[in-house]
């Protein structure tokens, strides 16, 4: 089993999705199309609330296909 990460050793310079979350750089444009090119690649997601007394609450859900005509705005 790997050792747990320590907060100073998770950032932008080693990792991945750190630096993605906190990217200032690329256009909002170009970080939409990269998630929705992201998520047209899966078949099942996880949606996950909160629910008050309980905590963290996942389910498994079907990716659902997106008509071409929803991401009109996002093409120029």
């Amino acid at each position: 089993m790997p050792e747990p990460l320590k907060a100073e050793e998770v950032n932008s310079h080693t990792d991945p999705s750190v630096s993605k979350q906190w990217d200032d750089e690329t256009p909002k444009k170009q970080q939409i199309e990269e998630f929705y090119k992201t998520v047209d690649g899966l078949k099942i997601g996880l949606l996950t609330t909160i629910r008050g007394g309980l905590g963290p609450v996942s389910r498994s859900m079907a990716v659902a296909k997106v008509c071409p005509n929803t991401r009109k705005s996002l093409k120029t």
